[in-house]
């Protein structure tokens, strides 16, 4: 399993920019029983989509486990899986979230956006992937952010729980 440290930072909008995005991602996150320790499990089924064309140019399956360690940041485990394994840990779901995330470059950083099918909310979120935890909070602390986040902004939900996916997903 790939351990790195991930810090990101949260954004509320009221409705999804329009911009022209290159890429859209399906994503249907599916959380997991978890008798073991405060770490938040899932696995996840994403197809992934050039824009404008929509054609479908990736599919993957994926196990996480994060462990926070900071308001901002988690230790993440990431695992790639075989559409078996995933179809088998499925089992032991028990909730999901199902969301359309786009992707835009805004100067040195990637934007992901996501549109949730489930609930009406969208929300924006800039990353680092680090294998050091503070040098990745001293990066997303001097992140700008760019007009189509602050014109369109309710509120900055970073580190804020019920803002998260997995207390946003539904029971199954």
């Amino acid at each position: 399993m790939k351990k790195e440290f991930e810090t990101e930072r949260k954004f509320l909008l009221k409705s999804l920019p329009n911009l022209n995005y290159k890429t859209k991602i399906i994503t249907s996150q599916y959380y997991l029983v978890n008798k073991e320790d405060d770490s938040v499990k899932r696995i996840s089924h994403t197809k992934k989509y050039s824009l404008p064309d929509n054609t479908m140019f990736a599919e993957k399956f994926t196990y996480v486990k994060k462990v926070k360690t900071s308001k901002l940041t988690a230790e993440e485990y990431t695992k790639n899986l075989t559409q078996e394994e995933f179809l088998l840990m499925l089992k032991d779901a028990k909730s999901v979230i199902h969301k359309t995330r786009y992707i835009i470059e805004s100067g040195n950083e990637t934007w992901e956006i996501d549109q949730f099918h489930n609930i009406d909310l969208v929300m924006a979120e800039v990353e680092i992937l680090s294998d050091n935890e503070q040098t990745a909070e001293k990066e997303i602390s001097a992140v700008n952010i760019p007009d189509f986040i602050s014109d369109n902004l309710i509120m900055e939900v970073s580190g804020v729980k019920e803002f998260s996916n997995y207390f946003l997903s539904i029971k199954m």
